[in-house]
């Protein structure tokens, strides 16, 4: 029996809204990923059966018939919106001159995108390498990227279809466009946009002089995402004075690239960003200082801002915190102080120590990830001081990763006691199990009560020389490991609560060295909850595997019922610097 239209029309916009789903908007680059392309395959697909499924006879004859009707065309303007979305800009123009209808669909558009629109003519390489080798004598930049950026736009293409944008029922909702343009014509397209009440705007540009963010994106009342990213010189927003009382009133998302702050930012106040929920800054190159104050602030990420100093961070419904490649340039009295009751994720990467460090009211915190950098290889006292307390204010945390460098300095002589963390479900360790790291470990054991899961994710953080890779593996070929399990004995009173409560082990990147065929053997011994250990290894030769294996498996203990897994993991193999 024949699929009814109605029945095979269901099936195909199903299909239609799946594709859809996979993210349609992201149309960022020139080179097409994947999943970009079997989405539009998918697309076209679902298109010619919809064409073939809906296009019917009055009378009920069949399809392909003479005298059919276009019924895709008689869809709600709201569909046909989605079914476009998943087209390129230049398509759904060229559609427009189908019909009447699709003219109209056209110039009521509500998603516009021009990250995929190419600059045609050949004439413009020559300018294009003479402008960028003009402004390489007065900006630093990457000459590469904003090369690929000149060549990806045509400015005049996006000032057209602005300009004969239907007046009826044509909001924004989305306008997505990049541009080298002058500071008139860039105001002027960004002026357009808001006139049709743009929801979301976002505008990647490069200008001849510094661009000053009109007061009409600060006093639009429909805008509510901004983001704007400079690839140079940069640009400024308004003073707080300017904002205050009638700052941003709707935007709830703000990511700014390449912003000039003159040092100082204090203005993210609830004056000014009276709904802000979300906000990005990223190369702000002259921040030296920063404080938020945001009542409704609920994200926020802070990245290669290399020579801020403070970082003051204040949000009663503030949920996630990434703050990543900052402090470089730390001075004397830099400090971060961060209150938020809410918080639930804090993610550190790669940012040098400060004098100071305060985190308070932390008691929400599910996950956090650290990566301090050092400044020397004995770390100052004060430095030490800041860290601990940095530590001291994850003490409620669920989860926690810990590198290399944030075990190297639990080993200082001056670190000090640690607050327990007595919340700790799980921990993960992302080093080596080297001599100078099983002391950080004992200290982290010992402060995890409530521990669940332990897990050593072995890489190349620590930066093992060739040379001690080489005594690891003479360590395979030993089978005596008394040492390392004494040492262990040794502090089993201290982690009592700790084996008590640990379930699940997992290592990756075992090599079966003395630390690690140590720790395994003493966690079997004495891990009276342990239900589970997995050992990943990237070794590959069957007689490490099979002796690790019996020597592992003799000393099951407290754990004799716990399954004990060995696993081959590619991923695993850690990258030797020589």
């Amino acid at each position: 029996m024949a699929i009814s239209s109605v029945t095979a029309f269901k099936r195909t916009f199903c299909l239609l809204e799946a594709a859809s789903a996979g993210g349609s908007n992201n149309r960022t680059t020139a080179m097409e990923t994947r999943s970009a392309k079997r989405r539009k395959l998918l697309f076209l697909e679902c298109s010619a059966m919809m064409t073939t499924t809906l296009t019917v006879q009055p009378g009920g004859r069949g399809e392909g018939e003479e005298g059919g009707a276009d019924l895709i065309s008689n869809l709600p303007d709201d569909v046909l919106f989605r079914i476009l979305d998943l087209l390129s800009i230049e398509t759904i123009a060229r559609m427009s001159l189908l019909s009447k209808r699709w003219a109209r669909i056209w110039q009521s558009f509500p998603d516009l995108d021009f990250t995929s629109v190419r600059l045609k003519s050949a004439d413009h390489a020559e300018s294009i390498r003479n402008l960028i080798r003009s402004k390489c004598r007065r900006f630093s930049f990457d000459r590469q990227r904003v090369q690929n950026f000149l060549y990806l736009y045509d400015c005049d293409f996006i000032s057209n279809v602005l300009s004969l944008r239907s007046k009826a029922g044509s909001d924004i909702r989305t306008l997505r466009f990049g541009a080298y343009v002058s500071l008139t014509h860039l105001n002027k397209l960004i002026r357009q946009a808001l006139r049709w009440n743009a929801r979301e705007l976002d505008v990647e540009f490069a200008t001849e002089d510094y661009f000053n963010v009109p007061k009409c994106v600060i006093s639009s009342e429909s805008l509510q995402a901004l983001s704007l990213k400079s690839q140079f010189p940069g640009f400024r927003l308004p003073y707080l004075s300017i904002m205050n009382g009638g700052g941003f009133r709707s935007l709830q998302v703000l990511s700014l690239s390449l912003m000039l702050t003159e040092g100082d930012l204090d203005i993210f106040k609830d004056s000014a960003f009276p709904v802000l929920r979300k906000l990005y800054l990223c190369e702000c190159h002259d921040l030296r200082r920063i404080r938020v104050n945001c009542s409704l602030l609920e994200d926020m990420t802070l990245e290669k801002c290399f020579i801020l100093e403070t970082l003051e961070v204040r949000g009663a419904r503030l949920e996630r915190l990434r703050v990543a490649n900052c402090f470089y340039s730390v001075r004397e009295k830099s400090f971060v102080k961060i209150d938020a009751p809410r918080l639930r994720v804090v993610e550190w990467e790669k940012n040098y120590l400060t004098e100071d460090c305060s985190l308070q009211n932390l008691k929400a915190l599910r996950q956090a990830s650290l990566h301090f950098l050092k400044l020397h290889e004995v770390v100052p006292a004060i430095y030490l001081s800041a860290a601990r307390n940095f530590l001291h204010g994850l003490s409620h945390v669920r989860c926690l990763i810990l590198d290399t460098l944030c075990m190297k300095l639990l080993t200082q002589k001056n670190f000090g006691p640690l607050l327990p963390f007595i919340n700790l479900e799980c921990l993960e360790l992302r080093t080596f199990l080297t001599h100078s790291i099983i002391p950080a470990l004992h200290f982290l054991l010992k402060s995890s009560p409530s521990l669940h899961t332990l897990i050593l994710n072995i890489t190349d953080h620590c930066g093992h020389s060739r040379n001690e890779r080489k005594m690891q593996d003479k360590d395979l070929l030993n089978t005596t490991y008394s040492e390392e399990e004494k040492h262990w004995e040794t502090e089993m009173s201290v982690m009592a609560l700790f084996l008590e409560n640990l379930k699940v082990v997992k290592i990756r990147g075992f090599m079966g060295c003395k630390a690690e065929v140590g720790l395994a053997k003493f966690l079997l011994r004495h891990g009276k909850a342990l239900e589970e250990m997995v050992l990943c290894s990237f070794n590959r030769d069957a007689l490490h595997k099979d002796r690790n294996k019996s020597q592992i498996l003799s000393y099951s203990g407290s754990a004799s019922n716990a399954k004990i897994s060995f696993e081959y993991d590619f991923d695993a193999v850690p990258k030797i610097r020589i």
